[in-house]
């Protein structure tokens, strides 16, 4: 129940709840990682975490290992939502991909599923369904989070290798056909579709009313969330594979050129550009993007460093090596910094400092490439082994 506030404060609040529809949704509950990036402004802080602190995380032990059965790697990251994880893994066979639930406290399978063509797209929870998109065949499809019992599926125009934003009874999700479609959550009804320049790869963040994507025209492109009419496009130096980050009024992006760009949210004026470590190499492409919390941006490179940039001007405020690239999305909790590299090595940093916390080899060192997620006291990272690896403390952490 939520409790009357005074009205000083919800004349503080007015402004913003005006600009909220169709609304900026959180996780289903406190602490759960319900979606990719955590929520719909892509900021990958999880601000209910509190069990794993400066104090604690050299305690991290590793709980527990799933292996599952992909023809390719596992390029996704988990779903946390209550005690279950969601993870999409391609599977062996041309056609046969897996989305299994997963229980949290040992790993052990509640339900798989398998030849629905997942693969890249990170699967997102709420409304008692489980999304995802499919490399395959290019369809976007929900299943019931109990059983995994099909509940809808809509054919796009091409792959969908992004990961779907979901916001109350609404899924945004765009496809390597150019588009951007906007679907009822409960029944997958296409209630829009909004044409970029070019293929879509990256998850679409959303933010006051307005939904911000890249396409491989190295465009960032601003749609209306109600209706997918356009607002504005800025343009970036090479294509854009990684996905935006809505925080203090700016929308922030990665670029194949190896530039992280800061937007304004209503006109899409460029605000400030630094270099973010190497440019993408001929055929490969960038696809890390940046955590913020408290006013800091956390960014991994292919230079294998990981640094912190002041959000409002771009201004480095530190940068560590790490050993080697950091192509995996970090993640940020209670003031520490997760990420991960591709010599397998996982990294928790002071977020105020930069300092080394935490270092450990997962497993047998394959290479980790999908985003770190934190969520409930434990941290969850997946390796080129298509092993998902579950991190929590080694013993119950004193009471305060």
């Amino acid at each position: 129940m939520i409790r009357p506030c005074i009205p000083f404060f919800l004349c503080l609040l007015a402004p913003l709840a005006a600009r909220a529809a169709p609304g900026d949704a959180a996780p289903s509950a406190a602490g759960d990682w319900a979606q990719y990036a955590f929520d719909t402004a892509h900021t990958r802080h999880n601000p209910a975490e509190r069990e794993l602190s400066a104090a604690s995380v050299g305690r991290l032990v590793l709980h527990w290992t799933k292996a599952f059965r992909c023809g390719g790697q596992l390029y996704t990251s988990p779903a946390v939502s209550g005690v279950r994880l969601y993870v999409g893994c391609p599977a062996a066979g041309r056609k046969a991909y897996g989305l299994s639930a997963v229980n949290q406290a040992g790993g052990g399978t509640h339900w798989s599923r398998n030849g629905d063509g997942f693969g890249l797209s990170s699967p997102a929870v709420g409304n008692g369904l489980v999304y995802t998109g499919s490399r395959e065949d290019g369809r976007v499809s929900a299943f019931e989070l109990g059983s995994g019992a099909p509940r809808w599926t809509l054919r796009t125009g091409g792959f969908v290798t992004a990961s779907p934003t979901l916001s109350g009874d609404r899924l945004y999700i765009g496809s390597r056909d150019g588009g951007l479609y906007a679907l009822n959550a409960l029944d997958g009804t296409l209630l829009w579709r909004a044409a970029t320049g070019g293929p879509i790869s990256a998850s679409a963040a959303l933010a006051g009313g307005v939904l911000y994507v890249g396409a491989e025209d190295g465009r960032l492109y601003a749609f209306d969330a109600r209706d997918g009419a356009p607002r504005w496009t800025a343009a970036t130096g090479g294509a854009l594979h990684a996905s935006p980050l809505v925080a203090e009024g700016k929308v922030f992006v990665e670029s194949d050129d190896g530039n992280l760009y800061a937007f304004d949210l209503d006109e899409g004026t460029p605000r400030w550009a630094v270099a973010s470590g190497t440019a993408a190499p001929v055929g490969d492409q960038i696809a890390t993007s940046a955590a913020y919390a408290d006013g800091v941006l956390y960014l991994g490179s292919r230079d294998g460093t990981l640094g912190a940039l002041r959000a409002a001007s771009g201004e480095r405020l530190w940068s560590r090596a790490l050993g080697a690239a950091v192509l995996a999305s970090p993640a940020v909790a209670n003031g520490l910094v997760y990420a991960a590299s591709v010599d397998g090595r996982l990294h928790v940093l002071n977020g105020a400092d930069g300092q080394t916390l935490f270092e450990r080899v997962v497993g047998d060192g394959w290479p980790i490439q999908h985003s770190v997620v934190v969520s409930h006291g434990r941290v969850y990272v997946g390796a080129s082994d298509n092993r998902l690896y579950a991190f929590g403390l080694s013993a119950p952490a004193a009471a305060p």
